[in-house]
């Protein structure tokens, strides 16, 4: 009975998909982000951008419903600091790395013609960790985001640009200077130059 049971779930989910034409692509993108959620910690510690590089792939269905996934990664070095009214940088390191995870559901608009646009939102898992020569402090945080990309269509590929604001609470904030300035949040700001083969 389970066999007959899971032959027909597979049969549907065939059928399903081949009616609903499915396009699929793959590639990668570079960027930057920015935690403007918690931008007075950041600051205080870190200050530089933090630079992504990561893996992209999409499923477009019907006339545009799409979906994509990215996972992409980063770190940047900073100092600690001493936490005063005004919090004074000391010449010991501190490192912040993260790997988002981000699955959207959008709609992907002209996708036959020169220039498309999606737009979208989802959820963002990451893991993270800030590391110092006190102590390390890491997790796995769960949030949200929107997308807009705009794309350059060609046949096989397309080149384009990705904006997107993530959330990401109750992250940090039980200590250091994130507890300093009442910030939880490591969600911000994110822009992409993006690349995909479509097949």
């Amino acid at each position: 009975m389970k066999i007959k049971t899971g032959v027909i779930f597979f049969s549907l989910l065939a059928s399903t998909l081949h009616a609903a034409k499915p396009r699929f692509a793959i590639g990668g993108h570079i960027g930057t982000f920015d935690m403007t959620n918690a931008q007075k910690s950041y600051n205080a510690v870190y200050g530089d951008p933090i630079l992504t590089v990561g893996f992209d792939a999409e499923m477009i269905i019907l006339k545009g419903l799409a979906f994509h996934l990215t996972i992409e990664t980063g770190s940047v070095e900073g100092r600690q600091v001493i936490l005063t009214p005004n919090p004074q940088p000391t010449d010991q390191k501190s490192t912040f790395s993260m790997t988002p995870i981000h699955l959207t559901v959008g709609y992907l608009f002209g996708e036959k013609k020169p220039w498309s646009f999606l737009a979208g939102g989802g959820i963002t898992t990451v893991e993270w960790s800030d590391t110092n020569s006190l102590r390390r402090t890491s997790g796995n945080s769960t949030g949200f985001h929107v997308l807009l990309s705009i794309r350059k269509e060609w046949e096989k590929f397309n080149v384009g640009a990705n904006l997107r604001y993530s959330s990401i609470p109750n992250a940090i904030g039980r200590g250091g200077v994130s507890r300093f300035y009442g910030e939880d949040d490591i969600g911000g700001l994110s822009i992409d130059i993006i690349s995909m083969y479509k097949f």
